[in-house]
């Protein structure tokens, strides 16, 4: 149906070690020249040693070769076989089509030595008959193509040398292209007949710098509709799989259960949905039709039955793919779930997840996943209000890690002064309350408190509403701590005392009642 021949794939092919470079095979096509050698090494922080060895000088020639114009094929595998001359054919029969390539290589080897074979074939067949693709290499033997072999490299091994060779001058590529036209035009043909229907989203362009190979894409596309023929072409679907799964997912993502449904009639979309347990909503199967992989939330959104629900997640999910994939990718989200359920209608819970900050979710679940089961119990019997789910569970989590913890009571600091109350916290979980009331780090000073580095005092209102704390440090050389130096004195949100003229009397009060000397900007002025 078509042919191309290409006499000549590249002037010169190099065969150099990597890294060390220590030894450079040279063939030069135009005068069938070999020969090997050891030139002068440069190192380079990233790849090791390089040599200059592509310019070179042929010893039987006298030819110079000129890296700008030359297809110079550089390499460091000594088994691998380059090309230097092939043919390319298209074959249709009666149950399949091949793309069939011939060629002439040359195996170089790090003695300075080759060696030439003759009459090596690769054969990509499409049998529409069984609805699969072999891979025939008279070296390799045959080999049975799925989407997972096709997304590891080219479906034709050859195609990878295409990208720096001769092939890619304007009359060899043209020629060439046209090729491939002729062979995806009869696929589509064929395929069509086999379905009963117009296989369409078959062209991917072609590119001499595709990891797969100047038209391998496209091959690599053409296999996948060869058992699927109704869905989008692996570039729509690699980016689909970016958006819902990771941001370098690609065709390998998609289940072989997927294909193996397809392979007996079952619609691309219908597999998905089979695949992914996805529910049956019409706004999932719409938004599939142009981003497939949105199947992969169906694992998350059939913990719901409300279909308005439902659609109010995916609505959010679309608009926002990747506040899914960190939602999905929380191991034990189920257990905050259920809390929910056994509270909270569906639609609350769904706003909930999408207006909550993703921190504050995954603190959540994280602090559950650490509670006991009769503090798990005692949230489900608790009566709050969602928006104050993240402060419920903090208040029962710290009372279980901290509650037991005690602290160090230093009595002689505890005083009432100008109607504020000075005390000193009794266990770690108190010191916990009282930093998220006044929204600072208080809460982590726990350990300097049990160390007796420093002592940490609340100061209250009439009400017992924390309104400051204080920071004292221990002064003493001996084991008998004595804190008499304020380093710290913070009103809400880490502000200091002074701007809170109230506060800031009391505690310059009480420093001076107790002889504690303030060493802080924090307090208005110093007591002497």
């Amino acid at each position: 149906m078509a042919s191309v021949h290409i006499p000549k794939m590249f002037e010169s092919i190099i065969l150099e070690s990597r890294y060390s470079a220590d030894y450079t095979t040279i063939y030069h096509d135009s005068c069938g020249m070999v020969f090997g050698g050891k030139w002068e090494r440069k190192y380079n922080g990233w790849n090791g040693y390089f040599t200059a060895a592509k310019h070179y000088v042929c010893p039987k020639c006298g030819r110079y070769s000129d890296t700008y114009v030359d297809a110079i094929y550089r390499y460091d595998d000594e088994e691998a076989i380059i090309p230097t001359s092939l043919v390319m054919d298209v074959v249709s029969f009666k149950n399949y089509l091949d793309l069939r390539v011939r060629y002439t290589g040359i195996e170089l080897y790090y003695d300075g030595t080759a060696k030439k074979i003759k009459n090596i074939k690769q054969v990509l067949r499409f049998d529409f008959k069984r609805k699969r693709c072999l891979l025939i290499d008279s070296i390799e033997g045959k080999k049975v193509l799925t989407h997972h072999d096709i997304d590891d490299g080219a479906p034709l091994p050859i195609l990878i040398v295409f990208g720096d060779s001769i092939a890619m001058l304007r009359g060899n590529k043209k020629a060439i292209n046209h090729l491939y036209k002729v062979f995806r035009l009869e696929f589509v043909k064929r395929c069509s007949e086999l379905y009963g229907f117009d296989v369409k989203d078959t062209y991917i362009s072609h590119s001499s710098v595709d990891r797969q190979g100047y038209g391998g894409a496209m091959l690599c596309n053409l296999i996948c509709k060869l058992v699927a023929p109704d869905m989008p072409n692996i570039v729509t679907l690699a980016k689909s799989a970016n958006r819902w799964i990771s941001h370098y997912a690609s065709i390998d993502c998609v289940p072989a259960d997927v294909f193996n449904l397809t392979r007996t009639g079952v619609s691309f979309i219908d597999a998905l949905c089979a695949v992914y347990l996805a529910p049956n909503n019409r706004k999932l199967r719409r938004f599939m039709i142009s981003d497939p992989m949105v199947v992969t939330t169906s694992s998350f959104i059939r913990k719901f039955k409300d279909v308005n629900v439902v659609n109010t997640l995916l609505d959010d999910f679309v608009k926002r793919p990747d506040r899914f994939v960190i939602l999905k990718g929380y191991q034990h989200i189920d257990d905050v779930l259920a809390i929910l359920f056994s509270k909270f209608q569906e639609m609350q819970i769904a706003k909930f997840l999408i207006k909550e900050d993703i921190t504050s979710i995954r603190d959540i679940i994280v602090m559950v996943h650490e509670l006991k089961s009769e503090n798990v119990k005692k949230i489900q019997e608790m009566r709050f209000k969602l928006k104050n789910f993240h402060d419920v569970v903090m208040e029962i989590h710290d009372k279980q890690e901290f509650g037991h913890v005690q602290l160090p009571v230093v009595q002689t600091l505890n005083a009432d002064v100008k109607g504020m109350h000075f005390i000193t916290p009794a266990t770690a979980f108190d010191l916990k309350r009282i930093g998220r009331k006044l929204n600072n780090c208080v809460g982590s000073y726990s350990k300097r408190v049990l160390n007796n580095e420093s002592a940490i005092v609340v100061v209250t209102d009439d009400s017992m509403n924390p309104v400051a704390c204080l920071e004292l440090r221990n002064t003493a050389m001996g084991d008998t701590p004595k804190f008499n130096e304020l380093v710290q004195a913070k009103i809400f949100a880490n502000k200091p005392t002074w701007q809170n003229e109230t506060v800031n009397s009391a505690v310059l009060a009480w420093a001076k009642q107790l002889k504690i000397e303030p060493t802080t900007i924090d307090v208005e002025a110093q007591v002497v």
